[in-house]
């Protein structure tokens, strides 16, 4: 049993360190110089509402209240009164039924326009819409990038601005 324990305890050992050992070996980190860089461009659209809002005039009207003249029951009768009188065989009945009729043929029609007092009026109201404008903007997603080492030109995409340097990584792999 104590061997079974220490040989995997040995075994154990001897795997973990092969596995350290590879995973802190690094290939080396050489600099490059940077040739030339050009930026990646894109134009983005940003939509944002915005309210927009001004005066303007609205119509109203107040319907107004009867005016309580008498001149148009006052002519209507008279005017009923003289008709019927002339009209009619028995002047008495006649003048009677004339001056009632004229009476309330006068008052409708004074009531019916000729003494109402509408009132029209204009009142400035603020209104508003939602209008959704668009801007577009440029911005850069990158940049291509140039570099030399021993020599060669090489070419690489980066998403940040270099600087004068370039680090980059060089292994040696068999064919």
């Amino acid at each position: 049993m104590n061997k079974l324990i220490l040989s995997t305890i040995v075994v154990t050992m001897l795997t973990s360190t092969a596995s350290w050992a590879k995973s802190t070996h690094r290939d080396p980190v050489i600099w490059a110089k940077v040739t030339h860089v050009e930026p990646i461009t894109r134009v983005v659209s940003q939509r944002s509402p915005q309210r927009e809002c001004w005066n303007e005039p609205v119509r109203y009207k107040e319907r107004g209240n009867y005016t309580s003249s008498p001149s148009g029951a006052i002519l209507g009768t008279i005017i009923g009164g003289a008709i019927g009188n002339n009209v009619s065989r028995h002047r008495g009945a006649g003048t009677v039924i004339g001056a009632v009729i004229g009476a309330s043929v006068g008052s409708n029609l004074s009531r019916e326009g000729y003494a109402r007092s509408d009132r029209v009026y204009y009142k400035n109201e603020r209104r508003c819409q939602i209008i959704e404008s668009v801007d577009y903007q440029q911005t850069i997603a990158g940049y291509n990038v140039w570099y030399r080492y021993q020599g060669n030109e090489y070419q690489t995409q980066m998403d940040h601005h270099p600087g004068k340097k370039i680090r980059i990584r060089m292994r040696a792999e068999p064919y």
